[in-house]
């Protein structure tokens, strides 16, 4: 019950924290936020410069609690590699007049080549 009331009393506090903020640095932040999950939801997986990249450290951390950067491993999970190959990523970055597989069955053959990925890759 104490770590009930202790949740509740830091709520309480955030709540008049923020309540203090003048109305315009609220507006910005909601402005900013719903702008951020706009391009969170409009940008397909892979599909910018630097994401192959972040997702590769990210889930270096996730599955070996350290970072990456061992000398001769490769830079991509095999996991990711098939996606990326899947989804024809590596086609795609930099390039601003190609575009990713449109139609009902290239996106079909894609989760297909993913769902076999998962299956079938080794854990690395």
């Amino acid at each position: 019950m104490t770590r009930v009331r202790t949740v509740l009393h830091r709520v309480a506090a955030a709540r008049q924290r923020v309540a203090a903020l003048p109305a315009v640095v609220r507006l910005v932040f909601v402005v900013a936020l719903l702008n951020g999950a706009g391009w969170a939801l409009l940008t397909p997986p892979f599909q910018v410069p630097d994401e192959t990249a972040h997702f590769a450290y990210v889930q270096s951390i996730g599955e070996t609690g350290s970072r990456p950067g061992e000398a001769g491993l490769p830079e991509f999970s095999t996991e990711q590699a098939r996606v990326m190959d899947a989804l024809r990523t590596t086609a795609i970055i930099g390039r601003v007049l190609e575009k990713p597989p449109l139609s009902a069955a290239a996106d079909a053959a894609a989760d297909d080549a993913i769902e076999t990925a998962a299956d079938e890759a080794p854990r690395d």
